[in-house]
C-alpha cells in the first residue's frame, strides 16, 4: 500500500475517531459537568502518551518556547471546552461543523500574528465559509444563537491553537510529543479539581464513555498526525469533515434529529468555502 493511500486512510480513521468522541460526550454530558468530560478527554490521552514520550530517545521536558506553549495550550483547551459545550446544546452535526471551520479562521490569525497576507482564493473561500456559517447561526433580528456561536468559538480557538502549533514546530520539529505531554498535562491539571468539586461516581456503562471520549480524543490526534506525515495537507484536510456526515447520521438515529433544508445548506456551502481554503491555502507558517 502506497504512502498516499495510508494517509488518506489515517485521514478517515481520524475523522471517524473525532466524530465519535462527539457522540460519546452527547450521550452523556448531561449527566456529568463539562469540566468532567475535559478531564477524562485530557487525562486518558496522557496516559497513552505517557509511555511513548519514556522511550523515546530524544524527548525532553525542557520547553523551549515557552510563550508559543502557553498560547497553544491555553486556546487550545478554550477551543476543546467550547467544543464540548456546544455538543450538548446544538445538533451533534452543527457542533462538529463549527469547530472544523479553524481553516477558514487561520490565514486571518496568520494575519494578525505575522502580518502575512494571503492570496485572492482564500478570501473568497473564507467568504463563502462566513455565508454558509451564517446560515447555520441563523442571526434573526439581532439576535444570534448563542450556543452556535460558542460551537464558532471553539473554531476559532481552535485556529489560534494550530497557528501557534505551527510557530513551535516551523522553528523545532522535534517539539511534537513535547507540546502534546505539556497540553494534556495542563488540561488535565487544570479540569481535575473543578470536576472534583462536582463529582459523582458513574456507573461501569458511564465509566466505559467517558474512557472512550478520551479514546476517541487522543485517535483523533494520532490519525490526523499520521495522515499528514504520509499524504499532503490538501488531501487530508477535507477528508477531516467526513465526520459531519457522520454527526448527521447520528443525529438522525440516535436522537432522531433532523436539521432543516437550511442548514444542511449552510452546511455544504461551509465546507466549500473550507476547502476552497485549504486547497489555496498559503504556505508559509502552515508548510508541511
Amino acid at each position: 500500500m502506497s504512502d498516499l493511500s495510508k494517509g488518506i486512510i489515517s485521514a478517515i480513521l481520524g475523522s471517524v475517531s473525532i466524530a465519535f468522541m462527539g457522540v460519546s460526550v452527547k450521550l452523556i454530558g448531561d449527566n456529568y459537568s463539562n469540566f468532567t468530560l475535559l478531564f477524562f478527554r485530557f487525562f486518558i490521552s496522557l496516559l497513552i502518551l505517557l509511555p511513548l514520550i519514556l522511550r523515546d530517545r530524544n524527548f525532553s521536558f525542557k520547553i523551549k518556547f515557552p510563550v508559543l506553549y502557553f498560547f497553544r495550550i491555553l486556546f487550545g483547551f478554550i477551543a476543546i471546552a467550547c467544543y464540548f459545550f456546544a455538543i450538548l446544546k446544538i445538533p451533534l452535526t452543527n457542533a462538529i461543523l463549527l469547530e472544523s471551520t479553524y481553516p477558514v479562521f487561520v490565514p486571518i490569525v496568520i494575519f494578525l500574528i505575522t502580518k502575512e497576507k494571503t492570496n485572492l482564493k482564500v478570501i473568497a473561500g473564507i467568504i463563502i465559509s462566513f455565508i454558509g456559517i451564517t446560515l447555520i447561526i441563523q442571526p434573526d433580528k439581532n439576535i444570534v444563537d448563542i450556543d452556535s456561536l460558542i460551537g464558532l468559538s471553539a473554531g476559532i480557538c481552535a485556529a489560534v491553537s494550530y497557528v501557534f502549533l505551527r510557530l513551535v514546530l516551523f522553528n523545532d520539529k522535534t517539539q511534537v510529543n513535547n507540546i502534546l505531554f505539556y497540553f494534556f498535562l495542563f488540561c488535565t491539571l487544570v479540569s481535575a479539581p473543578i470536576m472534583l468539586a462536582d463529582w459523582h461516581t458513574p456507573d461501569l456503562t458511564h465509566l466505559i464513555i467517558l474512557i472512550s471520549v478520551g479514546l476517541f480524543g487522543y485517535g483523533y490526534q494520532f490519525f490526523v498526525t499520521n495522515a499528514l506525515k504520509l499524504a499532503s495537507v490538501k488531501i487530508v484536510s477535507p477528508l477531516i469533515y467526513i465526520s459531519v456526515i457522520i454527526g448527521g447520521f447520528a443525529d438522525w438515529l440516535i436522537w432522531n434529529d433532523c436539521l432543516p433544508m437550511s442548514m444542511y445548506f449552510g452546511s455544504a456551502i461551509t465546507i466549500l468555502g473550507a476547502v476552497i481554503t485549504i486547497l489555496f491555502r498559503d504556505k508559509y507558517i502552515l508548510k508541511k
